[in-house]
């Protein structure tokens, strides 16, 4: 089974049209249409994004592997100072790395659930 044949099938199991499907991913309905006929495929950051809202692993998604069951991630208590710490630190290595001052990075987190 092709990817576009993955995707056409996870699409009528959840009850979605490619449209709808667009519209949560906030891209054009030409892009899903273009996947969903075996046209091009997502860049791998999108299909992370397409399995995700659709409830499947991105390597079934992809190419097949493993069951389409998106494996349930474990649930990791983390404290609003084990978050700031992680952020830090990005943030000093980015500074690092990109050889700018560390005021001149600013860093997002945006979870989805």
């Amino acid at each position: 089974m092709s990817y576009a044949q993955r995707l056409s099938e996870t699409l009528k199991t959840k009850g979605l049209t490619s449209n709808a499907l667009a519209m949560r991913l906030g891209i054009s309905s030409t892009a899903v249409w273009n996947w969903v006929h075996g046209n091009t495929k997502p860049k791998p950051e999108m299909l992370i994004r397409v399995s995700h809202e659709l409830g499947v692993s991105p390597e079934w998604l992809r190419d097949g592997q493993s069951g389409p069951e998106r494996e349930k991630a474990p649930k990791v208590k983390a404290t609003q100072s084990t978050v700031q710490e992680v952020l830090a630190d990005a943030k000093s290595k980015l500074a690092s790395i990109l050889q700018v001052p560390e005021h001149r990075i600013r860093l997002e987190l945006n979870l989805i659930a």
